[in-house]
């Protein structure tokens, strides 16, 4: 049953991207310590849903013009939306949103270039940067195990980049055209050659005695991942929008190759080694917020040429993941406290 509550935490919630769920209860678990229960709600339908006191925008890629007219629609008085953790990523929006976005008391992105490109294009100096919400999730899970002994395991997760299922095979996604313009003519190549690469990887790992888990953040990669020759002998884990009931198997595996953008956030807050694929900008800035150079990462255009030299694999200090992790949970934290406190 859908139900009407106190505050909305909305988001690109969906049982089709367990990212984006994880997100939504990374705000939840923050609503609680303030015995506050948060609804979780689709942005992209939000006029549809129950309407609460108050909104919370809960993390992530959610910040387009179309989403961001549904919340204008639904919460028409900017005083009562708190915005955690999103990106906004449109070269321009309507005088209507800027007007709003404007008007919003506390907006935060994830970025620090996000950030500046926010405060320009709305005229302010305020918006803050933090690291993403995924960074306090389940605090308590990774303090007490993620120090244990490392099985010896590689857990992949690989997904159908800029691509989508056609027929038998794969095709580009047109969006790409004009959001990725300098890979879009190399989708292709690209694909297959990061295929490649990630499978040369796994064989290595394989001869070297390591037991190989497949984890999908979202159906696509499952059904890939189940259609790959050399995944046939391992471990596709059936995907599950709850990652939760995943991550026991990521926090003790001694390493991670991952692609999507909170697999690898996972990797890293489990002290395990990382060989992290970054497919989209997003993933090459928690990379540089940790340390790693654009020398250091593979990208999508390093897929052209010479590719199977790329390994590129990191164990990223503990020191600044739980720096990383305090910074986000004490301003998180405090963020929520004021704006429960605010009529």
């Amino acid at each position: 049953m859908i139900y009407a509550s106190e505050i909305s935490v909305a988001g690109g919630y969906h049982l089709g991207n367990a990212g984006d769920i994880l997100m939504g209860k990374s705000v939840q678990q923050l609503l609680k310590k303030f015995n506050k229960l948060g609804s979780l709600q689709t942005l992209y339908n939000l006029s549809k849903w129950p309407k609460a006191n108050k909104v919370i925008l809960g993390g992530g890629a959610i910040g387009y013009s179309k989403p961001l007219e549904e919340l204008i629609k639904t919460y028409p008085d900017s005083s009562k939306v708190l915005v955690l953790g999103v990106d906004f990523n449109e070269s321009s929006y309507s005088s209507e949103l800027i007007s709003y976005l404007k008007s919003i008391p506390v907006l935060v992105t994830r970025s620090e270039a996000n950030g500046k490109y926010l405060n320009l294009l709305l005229g302010r100096n305020d918006i803050l940067s933090l690291p993403d919400l995924g960074f306090i999730w389940q605090n308590e899970n990774f303090l007490a195990n993620r120090t244990n002994p490392k099985d010896k395991k590689l857990v992949v997760n690989l997904m159908p980049i800029y691509v989508e299922k056609f027929q038998n095979g794969y095709r580009p996604i047109e969006q790409y055209r004009n959001e990725r313009p300098e890979v879009y003519s190399k989708i292709e190549e690209i694909f297959e050659n990061y295929l490649n690469w990630a499978e040369g990887i796994i064989s290595k790992y394989r001869a070297d005695g390591f037991s190989i888990t497949a984890i999908p953040f979202t159906p696509a990669d499952e059904e890939l991942m189940l259609g790959l020759s050399f995944l046939k002998k391992s471990e596709v884990l059936p995907y599950d929008s709850n990652i939760l009931n995943s991550l026991e198997i990521m926090i003790n595996a001694s390493t991670f190759l991952c692609t999507r953008f909170h697999a690898t956030l996972i990797g890293i807050r489990s002290f395990s080694e990382i060989i992290p694929f970054a497919y989209a900008h997003k993933n090459e800035k928690l990379l540089h917020s940790i340390g790693i150079t654009s020398e250091q990462i593979v990208t999508p255009l390093k897929m052209i040429g010479d590719y199977n030299s790329l390994k590129n694999s990191f164990r990223v200090e503990p020191t600044t993941v739980i720096q990383l992790e305090q910074k986000a949970y004490n301003s998180y934290y405090s963020l929520v406290e004021n704006f429960l406190k605010n009529q």
